[in-house]
């Protein structure tokens, strides 16, 4: 993995509030993942952002925060 994408990871999954991050391509390779997240889950996410990206064409690349009353940090 590239240096700049493991320290961008890192530097996330760091944040306040942050409890896994997960980089995957467009096509749904796990490029990256920090915390609670998995990357089994990368195919998933990346047709997620597809389908969010379609809702304004021509914008930046979605980012997808998922959150749950669940969850536990």
């Amino acid at each position: 993995m590239e240096k700049p994408l493991e320290k961008c990871l890192d530097e996330i999954a760091h944040s306040t509030g942050v409890s896994g991050v997960l980089c995957a391509d467009h096509k749904g390779l796990c490029l990256g993942v920090r915390g609670k997240a998995s990357s089994a889950s990368s195919g998933t996410v990346a047709a997620l952002a597809e389908r969010v990206a379609s809702l304004e064409p021509g914008s930046l690349d979605p980012v997808i925060l998922l959150e749950s009353d669940n969850s536990a940090t």
